[in-house]
């Protein structure tokens, strides 16, 4: 196994990835509440892939590494009211004539 996998093993399960409504698609980064080890094994394994167009690694103090932390809240208050726990419904309505 390689470092790089080895790596990997550690943040893998913390990894927030891009949702079907944005407009990107990938790993967008990790979970803030992930253990100090998988946040710095994901920094150091991000630094590796996305590199300076001279080919050396990212500097540790930039700020796109402090972005790639998604900050995770638990606290209810915070959360979004949906009101009585049932699930929220759309009506869409398409009309259209078969002529």
């Amino acid at each position: 196994m390689s470092n790089s996998e080895k790596l990997r093993h550690l943040f893998m399960p913390y990894i927030v990835m891009y949702g079907p409504n944005e407009a990107m698609t990938g790993i967008k980064g990790i979970r803030s509440d992930a253990p100090k080890e998988a946040i710095d094994s994901f920094l150091l394994w991000y630094r590796g892939q996305h590199r300076y167009d001279n080919g050396r690694m990212m500097n540790k103090n930039d700020l796109r590494l402090k972005k790639l932390i998604i900050k995770v809240t638990e606290d209810k208050d915070e959360q979004e009211d949906v009101g009585d726990g049932e699930p929220t419904l759309h009506h869409i309505h398409r009309c259209c004539s078969i002529a």
